[in-house]
């Protein structure tokens, strides 16, 4: 792939954030940290050079900060953002099995986002695709350019809906693009849920 960014946005996160991020930080050129939290967290984030903070002071919800994080990894020229949320880390091998299925896919710049399906682990042995509309934020990777070219993440339903109701209409309008960027699962064996 090419330059990777990441975002994990904050809202009240206790101290298994660090260890949360130390999970993929390495895999990432940078890391934007947005809080969500109002007052802001006292988690020092000074423990990675790579580490972009943006404190809100406010409850945006989930489509602004993504929003935010597109518009970071366009003045650094980011191609791809892993999207994680403040509970998520990937075991160790996880991060590689999927970047490796992410890189074998045929006409990636067509794909508006890349996204987790997991399966046990005696299920499968190689990764495979399934085109879908609907898709976790957590350990996704959106397309930048397709991301701009369709205006971003929907922010109408900020707050005061339910997070699946907010996911889905934040997918929604990335697979309704008419600029050929599908959202694609990679489904990877592992018996880990972390990200579920």
């Amino acid at each position: 792939m090419q330059k990777i960014f990441g975002v994990v946005i904050l809202y009240f996160p206790d101290q298994t954030i660090i260890d949360n991020i130390k999970s993929y930080i390495r895999f990432v050129e940078k890391l934007i940290v947005i809080d969500n939290s109002s007052p802001a967290s006292a988690i020092d984030f000074n423990f990675s050079d790579k580490i972009i903070l943006v404190q809100n002071n406010d409850n945006l919800g989930i489509a602004a900060p993504l929003n935010q994080a597109i518009e970071i990894c366009k003045q650094y020229q980011a191609d791809w953002l892993l999207t994680m949320d403040q509970d998520s880390q990937f075991l160790t091998g996880e991060m590689e099995k999927y970047l490796n299925c992410i890189s074998n896919f045929n006409d990636i710049h067509q794909i508006g986002m890349f996204g987790l399906n997991y399966i046990q682990a005696n299920q499968l042995n190689e990764c495979s695709y399934t085109e879908t509309d609907e898709i976790i934020t957590s350990g996704s990777f959106v397309n930048i350019k397709i991301a701009e070219q369709i205006g971003g993440f929907d922010e109408k339903s900020k707050q005061k809906v339910n997070s699946q109701q907010i996911l889905l209409d934040l997918y929604s309008i990335i697979t309704s693009t008419s600029h050929g960027g599908a959202i694609l699962q990679a489904i990877l064996s592992s018996s880990n849920q972390d990200l579920a």
